[in-house]
């Protein structure tokens, strides 16, 4: 064989005998890339001399750029748009019986979301088949409402709080009226009739206030057991520790006698700032006075927050 030119990086050996051979030397710079995982080729550099050789791989890991159907981790935001006539869903469930979690906080460990216990299995807070709002503290989550999927009825786990406050309270037991020291005595109640927003401490006998707002009260004390004697005191509706908003003057020791009972009332519309509370006060007593509080009555509601 003859008329054989060798190009780069081409050899040929025993060219004019009946078997040459021709050899194409290796002239790539590049190794071999073995990718794993999310890791891909992305470049191919190859030489200048026309002859197709790879000299560069550029490799990219997709993890950055795509979430991982097994579990990831992204460091921006997730927006889903769509069209104006479809919804945009977010689903987290299962096949059949499965549940789901939305957690949203300050950090992995305090926070709050929304589950739903499919059937139990993972073992989650609240019963199989129902939805739970709960709030995280320290890593322990708390049920704080929930309901079944089934249902409209809501079960809270503590109480509800709202700018819509209201409460009746009153007492029958016997009050005596004599003092020794201040000639005062605060109006006791025992029984709460009605306490929406729970803003009502039986154990201090103060109504206090939610919010800043404008507020209507309104008491009744019953008096019995006086001597005919003139002893005027004072019937009032005390804000904080301070000042008797309204006042009316009785006279229950001259106007009652054993048997012969009189009731009085008072009310009073007042504006008050969140945490400021009112109470019922008896003022101008006498340390003899043999008039004792029978039936009493005290309520109020918000009219209007500020």
């Amino acid at each position: 064989m003859t008329g054989i030119n060798q190009g780069t990086g081409i050899s040929v050996t025993n060219a004019g005998g009946p078997s040459p051979t021709v050899t194409h030397a290796d002239l790539s710079s590049q190794s071999s890339s073995n990718n794993s995982g999310a890791t891909v080729i992305q470049d191919i550099t190859l030489d200048a001399n026309g002859l197709g050789h790879i000299t560069g791989i550029g490799t990219t890991n997709l993890d950055s750029r795509f979430t991982n159907a097994s579990g990831d981790t992204m460091t921006g935001n997730l927006t889903i748009v769509r069209s104006d006539t479809a919804i945009s869903t977010l689903r987290l469930q299962g096949s059949s019986q499965g549940s789901g979690d939305l957690f949203i906080g300050q950090s992995a460990s305090y926070g709050g979301g929304i589950s739903y216990n499919g059937d139990n299995n993972p073992v989650m807070e609240g019963a199989p088949d129902r939805i739970v709002f709960y709030r995280m503290d320290a890593g322990v989550k708390t049920a704080v409402f929930s309901y079944a999927n089934s249902s409209n009825h809501v079960t809270f786990n503590g109480y509800m709080k709202s700018e819509s406050s209201i409460f009746n309270v009153s007492a029958i037991s016997n009050l005596p009226l004599s003092v020794s020291g201040a000639p005062e005595r605060i109006i006791t109640f025992d029984t709460e009739i009605l306490d929406y927003g729970f803003d009502f401490n039986i154990s201090n006998e103060r109504y206090t206030a939610p919010v800043s707002g404008h507020y209507t009260f309104s008491a009744s004390v019953s008096f019995d057991l006086g001597d005919g004697t003139d002893d005027t005191m004072y019937l009032s509706i005390r804000k904080n520790a301070g000042a008797d908003m309204n006042t009316i003057e009785i006279n229950p020791r001259a106007h009652t006698s054993p048997g012969r009972e009189i009731a009085y009332s008072i009310s009073s519309s007042l504006y008050l700032t969140a945490g400021e509370y009112v109470s019922v006060f008896a003022t101008g007593l006498t340390a003899d006075t043999p008039v004792i509080a029978t039936y009493r009555n005290f309520s109020g509601h918000l009219l209007r927050a500020q």
